[in-house]
């Protein structure tokens, strides 16, 4: 009698623990998704597009600022802007989009090769959390770089992956500054960066 009850009540019990699994990922997912959508609800972002030559993942755009100046007084050449970038990822891992996002040639200049390479092995190893700063400050010439990586995967709404980037570079002839804040999400089977980005440069003779 006790056998025949478990056969009855054990199918019941495994059906309900996977019905309740599937019901806490479907919320997890759309309470990234919710996210995401309250994140870009003020911007008018582009059709959907190849993000680059040569890539596997796709884009969307927005650009708030974009300013060229040129001074013919002092000679020289400014450029500003900033936006976002949303990068879709299908059938990849958090960190395999990460790594493949940041290995590409839409981060070839916008951190340090250094900072780059440290924060690639940091993500590649499975860490948790990663700071790197460092500058230099020599005549003619002064730099400015940090990075911070943060994986949170338990995160619910929040992102699963924060990376925060500053890249700044002054010499006699040029000065440049990279902001970056990457933020990953997981919804269903694609990963979701978003990219809120300002850059300035500034070129004279």
């Amino acid at each position: 009698m006790l056998q025949r009850l478990i056969g009855v009540l054990l199918p019941c019990f495994m059906c309900v623990l996977f019905v309740g699994c599937f019901i806490v990922y479907e919320n997890d997912a759309e309470a990234q998704e919710n996210t995401i959508e309250k994140k870009l609800e003020v911007w008018n972002l582009s059709d959907v597009k190849q993000a680059c030559d040569g890539c596997d993942f796709k884009m969307r755009e927005a650009i708030s600022r974009n300013i060229s100046k040129v001074d013919e007084q002092t000679v020289s050449l400014s450029r500003a802007q900033s936006g976002v970038k949303m990068y879709i990822f299908d059938n990849y891992s958090i960190e395999d989009a990460f790594l493949t996002l940041i290995d590409s040639n839409l981060f070839a200049t916008r951190i340090n090769r250094d900072f780059k390479i440290g924060l690639l092995n940091a993500i590649g190893s499975g860490a948790k959390d990663f700071v790197m700063e460092g500058g230099i400050d020599e005549i003619g010439i002064s730099a400015m770089d940090k990075i911070e990586y943060a994986k949170r995967l338990r995160n619910k709404s929040e992102p699963k992956v924060i990376i925060n980037s500053v890249n700044t570079m002054h010499t006699s002839r040029r000065d440049y500054r990279y902001s970056d804040s990457l933020e990953g999400y997981i919804v269903d089977t694609q990963i979701i960066i978003l990219h809120f980005y300002s850059e300035s440069q500034l070129w004279s003779r």
